[in-house]
């Protein structure tokens, strides 16, 4: 009996163990999901004070950007947890004109609120090509949020402007649509624009942007010092390529198609070449020399840059912004799709002056453009030839000699017939009695949708990304 109830006794502590065990194990699961669970509920707010926080933070930036800039709380009246707190909340910035702090670049720490030193935002400004990105990213018990917003500039007239001249000279030519005339006059030796605020800042604006990419950009013209020319011909060569390519680069597509998708940004210190089938996504490509695309080239949502001058020909197809300190001529059966951006500065090197010239872009043959052309400095000007298929604006700070088809708008200081004119002569503008053109112009109603760069006009969130 005794050997029994022993018996009895081990086996029920054994029951006990298991019990306190098993429920130890549950207990401790309970609690792990708890801890979890809480964690998330945690993160979720953090992650939404994150997001408004860098949301905010562009509003901020713009405010900063403003002239006239104070320290007031004008956050307090917007609520940033609004669906429609982005770029369409900036579409009536009529009132705010850029000083020298566009070009600042170093992050700069601010709080957003008055009297708030937790909420804050990390903001850059970083000029791309011909817009402005501005930067917002702010960090909520280590979750970090970042708004990008991209600026540029709405189209400077309505839907039924067909011309902005800077003259009051008679018309001739074929057009439907509406003529805008900006009175010029002369103070203190400088062209500005009779009581249009607007017009005087933009011109300011395109000097300092001018400034900086003369200052920032470097033309390399010891060849002698160049490596030999870089020639990629597959896709698995794509990954020789460096970042800095010290001479002549050139990407030919002859032997077979070579697709290269890659968010990244080359600088060649000599030219570039793009020929046969070769087909780039989603880069920046910045020259010391010319950029030439030939052949069946095909460019979409690239950046291009040159200290010389772009030719786009053949059947190559460009979708993107290419900014050149020489000439752009696009020629051929080529194709700028998507209401790219083609900006010719027109200072060019020594060699390009020594051939004066009315235009620094061409769009010639039977090439189709659709997008913003922009000539500004010197010569300034624009040529189009008979054949040419045009939507979107033509925006020189000279002259346009317009003898294509064009839906959309025309912003110049005079307009003209070049037809009886090589395209190397130098015209004498103060002789001109009228402006004439042998090509047509129509309205465009989708002319709202064309961007200009961001030192062209009234400024303008084009895009924004959150992430």
């Amino acid at each position: 009996m005794i050997l029994e109830r022993r018996s009895e006794s081990g086996s029920t502590l054994a029951t006990v163990l298991f019990f306190a065990s098993a429920g130890l194990i549950v207990l401790t699961m309970y609690l792990a999901h708890q801890t979890r669970s809480s964690v998330k509920a945690l993160q979720s707010p953090a992650a939404l004070q994150a997001l408004l926080n860098a949301r905010s933070g562009i509003y901020r930036a713009l405010e900063m950007l403003a002239e006239g800039f104070d320290e007031s709380d004008t956050l307090k009246t917007i609520s940033a947890i609004d669906d429609l707190f982005r770029m369409d909340m900036f579409d009536d910035a009529d009132a705010i004109v850029y000083d020298e702090s566009m070009s600042m670049n170093n992050p700069k720490t601010i709080s957003l609120y008055a009297g708030d030193d937790i909420n804050r935002s990390e903001i850059t400004f970083n000029v791309q090509g011909i817009y402005n990105l501005i930067t917002s990213t702010s960090t909520v018990n280590k979750i970090i949020r970042t708004v990008e917003a991209l600026q540029g500039s709405a189209a400077p007239a309505k839907p039924d402007t067909v011309l902005i001249l800077e003259n009051n000279l008679p018309i001739k030519g074929r057009f439907r649509g509406i003529v805008h005339r900006i009175s010029k006059i002369v103070v203190d030796d400088t062209l500005s624009s009779k009581n249009n605020e607007n017009n005087v800042s933009s011109d300011k604006r395109i000097k300092m942007f001018l400034s900086e990419l003369k200052n920032e950009n470097i033309v390399y013209e010891d060849t002698s010092a160049f490596d030999i020319p870089l020639i990629i011909q597959t896709y698995r060569a794509i990954e020789s390529i460096p970042d800095t390519v010290k001479g002549h680069l050139m990407l030919d597509g002859a032997f077979s198609e070579v697709v290269w998708r890659e968010r990244r940004q080359i600088v060649v210190y000599g030219d570039l070449q793009i020929t046969g089938s070769f087909k780039l996504e989603n880069l920046e490509l910045r020259t010391g020399g010319e950029i030439r695309i030939l052949d069946k080239a095909s460019l979409v949502n690239v950046s291009l840059f040159s200290m010389s001058r772009i030719f786009i020909g053949d059947n190559a197809v460009f979708q993107g912004n290419a900014l050149s300190m020489g000439s752009i001529n696009v020629y051929g059966k080529a194709e700028i799709r998507d209401r790219s951006s083609l900006i010719a500065v027109g200072t060019g090197t020594s060699e390009h002056q020594k051939k004066p010239s009315g235009y620094s872009i061409f769009l010639s043959e039977s090439s189709v453009f659709d997008g913003t052309a922009i000539a500004l400095d010197n010569p300034g000007g624009i040529k189009t030839d008979p054949d040419v298929k045009l939507s979107g604006i033509l925006w020189a700070q000279k002259a346009v000699c317009h003898s294509g088809k064009l839906s959309g708008l025309i912003k110049a200081q005079w307009i003209f017939d070049c037809s009886d004119i090589g395209s190397d002569s130098l015209v004498d503008f103060s002789k001109l009695k009228e402006n004439s053109f042998s090509g047509a112009l129509e309205p465009l109603s989708s002319i709202g949708n064309y961007k200009m760069p961001y030192f062209m006009g009234t400024p303008q969130i084009i895009s924004w990304r959150e992430f």
